[in-house]
């Protein structure tokens, strides 16, 4: 439960990230992120033990390293073009300008604090810094408006990178960390086409992560031999719909923004990235797979004799029926598309 300090932090970080996207100079988006930092530093100080200190300290370090690059770029960029508009920007600058939003996103090669730091969190903290710590940045990213060589090299990079690293992880943050990652490289590849639909990606991964964090919080799961915590049938169900829902699978509601994102760069004649982003995702989606088959067989294990509509369940049954019927209606959409 927040207490009222804890409250009053939960504010600043999510006006200052309205006050990031909604700022049209580059000093005034710079002054957003370190509120956006200040703020998000005491929400992940719950206790005082090594590994808190720990994620504080790399947390802040990078975030400074990344903000004060972030602003000596502009300078640079403003000297030289005697304005700190976000309309305005030289080629090299943006190229400056767009290293540390890199690092403050953790996008590929730059993602080694965010594995790093996101094992000391829990996870409410990690769906903040996998979904909400990202908006600001990545949005200040579209605002340079980077040619489309740089979106696909960036993209391209973290789509290669991050289904090589997931494998051999037996932790979950990571392998959801790894997974964000890949998602911000669709996000990238979305800005292509325009903002609305990088939002609504990133409404739906942030619809579709909510309630697996929910879970993996709510019976301590952090690494796969903890899935054996999870002693509800229906509850298993309603996770394997929201993990593959996550990795995309069709016809269920995470498919949507991905075929609609493939058919635009076949449109395009973008066949190699589009060749790319289906191997990457196919890789992701596998880890997704053993997850799954991790929790079933664990709880098969424990659970002899079985039925699905049980009595003793029936709020989670509902649940589970109304996310199964939000993604069948993904059906109807691709129709009406």
């Amino acid at each position: 439960m927040l207490n009222n300090l804890n409250f009053l932090f939960m504010i600043m970080l999510l006006f200052s990230s309205i006050f990031v996207i909604s700022s049209n100079n580059w000093l005034a988006s710079w002054f957003g992120l370190e509120i956006n930092m200040m703020a998000f530093i005491p929400l992940i100080y719950t206790k005082k033990n090594n590994l808190t200190n720990e994620v504080l300290i790399k947390y802040f370090i990078i975030q400074a390293i990344g903000s004060s690059t972030f602003l000596f770029t502009n300078l640079i960029n403003s000297l030289h073009l005697f304005t700190w508009e976000m309309s305005s920007s030289s080629p090299q600058g943006t190229l400056l300008i767009l290293i540390p939003l890199m690092l403050k996103l953790g996008l590929a090669p730059l993602q080694f604090w965010f594995i790093s730091i996101i094992e000391g969190l829990n996870w409410f903290h990690c769906f903040l810094l996998l979904t909400w710590q990202k908006i600001g940045p990545l949005f200040l990213m579209f605002y340079l408006h980077p040619s489309l060589y740089m979106i696909l090299f960036m993209a391209s990079l973290s789509l290669i990178i991050s289904p090589i690293a997931i494998f051999n992880q037996i932790s979950l943050r990571k392998i959801f960390a790894y997974s964000s990652i890949n998602h911000l490289s669709w996000m990238l590849i979305a800005s292509l086409m325009s903002k609305n639909m990088v939002l609504f990606y990133f409404g739906l991964y942030s619809l579709m992560l909510l309630p697996l964090t929910y879970i993996f919080s709510l019976y301590h799961i952090y690494f796969y031999n903890n899935l054996i915590h999870i002693n509800s049938l229906p509850l298993l169900n309603f996770m394997l719909i929201s993990i593959l829902s996550l990795g995309g699978l069709p016809p269920l509601l995470g498919f949507l923004p991905k075929w609609i994102i493939f058919e635009f760069l076949l449109n395009h004649n973008l066949f190699s990235t589009a060749l790319l982003l289906i191997f990457s995702s196919l890789f992701i989606l596998f880890i997704y797979f053993h997850i799954i088959f991790n929790a079933a067989i664990a709880y098969f294990m424990l659970n002899k004799w079985l039925f699905f509509l049980n009595k003793n369940y029936p709020i989670n049954f509902i649940f589970i029926s109304l996310f199964t019927i939000l993604n069948i209606f993904t059906l109807l959409l691709f129709n009406l598309y």
